[in-house]
């Protein structure tokens, strides 16, 4: 009878933790995605060291939020410190791994990023640099304004051939496009 009931014990202790595990994961990438998102629709040359600012940043939060559920939580397990460090090191590792595939996510696919790049040459283009739409004179130099436009649409492309992620738990470097699609 003692051996049934440690059973289920050590089963719901298992289940508890896979639900605080998920539910982690996902507070986490609630925390990330927004500010990720920010971040890949600006597309600045310091991108990747941006992005990877935010996965630690949310890492740091996440790992707080849970050491303190652990301890303090109403589901505070009845665990010793060394199991809790244990635990939070899986969370943030699972956590670091999500923090790829919800970067890929934002990123798209080709044609997602393709667009980008169109919409920021026509923003470049067609905006003046207060964002108002280009009052078109004689005196513009559209020649000069078509080539800064060209040029900062296709920095872009330096930005997204690899996807570098390169953080205190994550440490990503993984090309993002092939050479046939950027040629």
């Amino acid at each position: 009878l003692m051996g049934l009931i440690r059973t289920h014990v050590s089963r719901a202790e298992r289940d508890t933790y896979s639900v605080i595990l998920k539910y982690f994961v996902m507070q986490f990438n609630g925390k990330l995605e927004p500010q990720a998102r920010d971040l890949i629709d600006k597309s600045e040359p310091e991108l990747w060291n941006d992005v990877s600012s935010v996965i630690d940043r949310s890492l740091d939060e996440i790992g707080r939020e849970l050491q303190s559920e652990l301890v303090l939580g109403e589901r505070g397990m009845d665990a010793n410190d060394e199991m809790q460090s244990q635990f939070v090191e899986k969370v943030e590792k699972s956590c670091a791994e999500s923090s790829v595939e919800t970067v890929k996510g934002i990123l798209g696919s080709e044609r997602a990023l393709e667009m980008r790049i169109c919409k920021r040459f026509d923003d470049q283009f067609r905006f003046d640099g207060r964002g108002l739409p280009r009052n078109w004179t004689t005196q513009d130099d559209i020649e000069q304004l078509f080539l800064d436009a060209r040029e900062s649409a296709e920095s872009m492309l330096d930005l997204y051939v690899i996807l570098e992620l390169k953080t205190s738990r994550v440490g990503v470097s993984e090309p993002f496009l092939s050479s046939e699609q950027v040629a």
